[in-house]
């Protein structure tokens, strides 16, 4: 994220639609996280993980705390082979 990013609230970027082709529920407000570039977003996202897991929806926090690790992991490999160079 750049410092101008810091300058932006909320704002519409995405159209969000069901992958099942079903309506989306109506009056809905969708907030699109970018977990791969977004730091902030994981921050998030675990969050809900951990949010997910106490309420009960483990198999939901187990996936999502699984997508977050494995993104972790490819940016530290990604940092030990730039650091190599």
């Amino acid at each position: 994220m750049s410092e101008q990013d810091k300058l932006v609230g909320l704002e519409e970027k995405f159209y969000v639609s069901r992958a099942d082709g079903s309506p989306n529920h109506e009056h809905c407000f969708f907030f699109v996280l970018d977990i791969t570039d977004d730091p902030l977003s994981r921050v998030a996202l675990r969050s809900y993980a951990e949010a997910a897991a106490r309420a009960g929806y483990l198999p939901l926090a187990q996936d999502l705390m699984q997508k977050l690790e494995e993104i972790e992991s490819r940016e530290t490999r990604l940092r030990n082979i730039r650091g190599r160079s």
